[in-house]
């Protein structure tokens, strides 16, 4: 899985397999609180790991399925897990943000 992290607007089709979404508005108390941050910035995300961690602020959750289109609003907190027995295969894109800074 990948850990939680932001970028801009982006959308999955899900083609096989599950995927576990955690989400939480740009603006939500999830980093205020120095420990709840670290612990949630430095948790991995893999099937072995308890995620969220523990006392990490709440996320939203969210399953989905073959067949389901989800959409993350630009600069969201989010996190995934592959949950399906087998492949997870899945279409998307992403916007790019022009606002971030540009490696030289």
């Amino acid at each position: 899985g990948l850990r939680l992290h932001q970028h801009g607007a982006a959308w999955l089709y899900l083609l096989s397999g599950a995927k576990r979404w955690w989400l939480a508005h740009p603006e939500s108390d999830l980093f205020h609180e120095p420990s709840r941050a670290e612990a949630v910035a430095l948790a991995s995300v893999s099937d072995e790991a308890e995620w969220p961690p523990p006392g990490a602020a709440p996320l939203c959750s969210v399953e989905q399925r073959p067949g389901e289109l989800l959409f993350v609003p630009a600069m969201w907190f989010h996190a995934t897990r592959n949950t399906g027995g087998g492949l997870t295969l899945g279409v998307g894109a992403q916007t790019v943000l022009s606002s971030l800074p540009r490696e030289a």
